[in-house]
């Protein structure tokens, strides 16, 4: 450990576990400077500051050359970050750092400042970005800083924006899910939505684990799946079939097999990828069924003839249109009225939904965690939705007497309850010499 001067600025020269750290105190005062230099050995020690042969905070932030040996810090963490993440999460990870590579550009990792940080918060606000959507791209911002050592120079400033909590989620009533089962049926290019709707009704999987799924998760001798990548290590599980999931998966096995021929190869898709006008791909994952999803749950019914039809009209490049008929033409009755009473239902939902019906059907707490994948009572209290019936039948029972015990009958109303006073009320009402009212004995001695 050294110090000296270079101008009129004092400067330190430090190792620790093998690293040579050179740092400008900025002071011409020497005991100030013994401070700083005694700070920045405990933060060094600490690992909250760079050392002198890692150039990675003097780097630009993002560079465009194409040159792999040219990468800007923020490509190397995103290259680096990658590594620990799932293929979706590093695309999405990548599309949120496009607004920071645009705004921060080529300045210097060492040279973003907390006023920076803060133009940047309030120019994606402006552009009327959701505090969600800045605080990704604020992780992202954090990780490049933390590897330059830098990030603790504005933790105590820069916080992340609050987000309002998420919803719990939306469990069906029996009228619901019944108009739910019905649309799915009202038109054919909605059947894989449907199969994938069904699955998760009878297993609690969610989306994610659905599109993952591969014949070789199936165990057709068991009558049960196998759920491999989940979201977590516990969601890694293996689920029965009843029969309403083992249909659908037989009539998947029908259609991939008329697609494929009677071979499937144990590492294709159960749900596999096929693009608008073209050949389907076994090898891969569906992306989503996200359109037919949005059309299932909004469609309607015609009030006159009972037919099940998309409300909107959507055209290639405009906005969608309310209809106002029925698209039955013997009927064309009047529509702009009629609403689905499951719009808006997320297909998570469908998961919330399976839990409830389990936990209201008398299955355990580590049954439930066990077939869903829960790895804590909190998330389990999180995902189920007793229903007021539930609920309504379960506290009307405090109320019931068991007449068996009793050993006869009570007639309605008969059950009274006397008033009986609490001896401490007649003993601990009054003075320390046990006298209830002391002031009225003292009046009636004077009279």
């Amino acid at each position: 450990m050294s110090l000296y001067k270079r101008g009129s600025v004092y400067w330190t020269r430090f190792r620790i576990n093998g690293q040579r750290f050179r740092k400008s105190l900025g002071t011409p005062d020497l005991k100030k400077a013994k401070n700083e230099e005694a700070r920045l050995i405990a933060e060094a020690g600490k690992g909250k500051v760079r050392a002198s042969k890692d150039p990675f905070e003097r780097l630009p932030f993002h560079r465009e050359d194409s040159d792999p040996e040219q990468l800007g810090a923020l490509e190397i963490f995103l290259s680096d970050h990658k590594l620990n993440l799932a293929p979706s999460t590093a695309k999405n990870e990548k599309h949120h750092a496009k607004a920071l590579a645009e705004f921060f550009g080529d300045t210097r990792v060492s040279e973003i400042t907390e006023p920076l940080i803060r133009n940047y918060i309030s120019a994606r606000h402006r552009d009327g970005r959701a505090n969600a959507t800045i605080n990704k791209e604020l992780l992202i911002l954090i990780g490049v800083l933390r590897r330059a050592k830098r990030w603790h120079l504005f933790s105590d400033e820069i916080k992340l924006l609050k987000v309002p909590q998420s919803k719990i989620g939306r469990a069906l009533e029996l009228s619901e899910k019944l108009w739910l089962l019905r649309a799915s049926q009202a038109r054919k290019g909605w059947g894989r939505a449907r199969l994938a709707m069904l699955l998760a009704l009878n297993t609690t999987m969610r989306k994610s684990e659905i599109l993952n799924l591969q014949w070789q998760d199936i165990d057709w001798f068991e009558r049960m799946l196998r759920v491999r990548r989940g979201k977590t290590p516990e969601s890694q599980r293996e689920i029965w079939l009843n029969d309403e999931g083992w249909a659908a998966i037989g009539r998947l096995r029908e259609e991939a097999k008329e697609l494929f021929g009677d071979t499937l190869a144990p590492a294709w898709y159960v749900f596999f990828s096929w693009p608008m006008n073209r050949q389907p791909d076994q090898t891969r994952p569906a992306t989503s069924w996200r359109t037919a999803w949005r059309s299932m749950t909004r469609s309607i019914v015609c009030p006159q003839c009972g037919q099940f039809q998309d409300p909107l009209i959507i055209r290639p490049g405009k906005r969608p249109e309310r209809r106002e008929r029925c698209l039955n033409e013997k009927c064309g009755a009047d529509i702009r009225q009629a609403r689905s009473p499951i719009a808006g239902l997320r297909f998570h939902d469908l998961r919330h939904q399976a839990i409830t019906e389990l936990a209201e059907g008398g299955a355990s707490d580590e049954t439930v965690m066990s077939i869903s994948g829960h790895i804590d009572r909190r998330m389990m209290s999180h995902y189920s939705h007793i229903r007021k019936n539930a609920k309504r039948a379960a506290l009307e029972k405090l109320g019931k007497i068991d007449l068996d015990t009793m050993g006869g009958t009570v007639a309605p109303g008969s059950v009274r309850f006397s008033h009986v006073p609490f001896s401490q009320m007649l003993e601990k009402n009054g003075g320390d010499d046990e006298t209830r009212t002391r002031d009225l004995c003292r009046d009636r001695a004077a009279f």
